[in-house]
């Protein structure tokens, strides 16, 4: 009661109403923006290059050799941006003439990259389907890259996956970087 006195003697009770509203609706868009999901994109920087001119990236943490019938001819960096990624490579296989899959190839462990590591695969860029697939999985999307050359060596493609957190948290982890 105190403070409603002390506001008193300052403002009048229609003020110190919309004060009490102004609070109380603060609070109620706190509350609800708690349960609203925020749809954004995280980055993944994809780059191919030629066997013979790839660049050694300086922090590779893994390197992996795809089999094929074929040598190697395509070297493929997955670089992440700001949030750690799990690679999984995917091996295509034909079910039925109608439906292909692709499914995890169990020789080759999942990596997870840290933001500023890269992971090096050399595979053989063959014609038609590629043989194999990325399957990129974050704490907030999962997505899938083929591994077909783009036809641009040495570019830098930003590959995005699709994420959603909740509103607060997101506002309060960009505030915090």
């Amino acid at each position: 009661m105190y403070i409603y006195h002390w506001y008193l003697n300052h403002r009048d009770l229609l003020d110190f109403t919309f004060f009490v509203f102004k609070i109380i609706f603060f609070f109620i868009i706190l509350w609800v923006s708690f349960f609203k999901n925020y749809t954004y994109y995280e980055k993944i920087s994809i780059n191919h290059y030629p066997l013979n001119k790839a660049p050694l990236y300086k922090n590779i943490i893994d390197d992996t050799t795809l089999k094929s019938e074929e040598k190697e001819d395509t070297v493929l960096y997955v670089s992440p941006s700001t949030t750690p990624v799990k690679v999984t490579i995917e091996k295509y296989i034909s079910t039925t003439p109608t439906k292909d899959i692709y499914k995890p190839d169990n020789s080759i462990k999942p990596i997870l990259v840290e933001p500023g590591q890269s992971y090096k695969v050399s595979y053989f860029e063959g014609e038609g389907i590629p043989e194999y697939q990325i399957r990129l999985e974050t704490d907030t999307g999962i997505s899938t890259v083929s591994m077909a050359f783009n036809g641009k060596y040495q570019v830098n493609d930003r590959y995005r996956i699709k994420a959603k957190k909740k509103l607060v948290p997101f506002l309060i982890n960009r505030l915090t970087e």
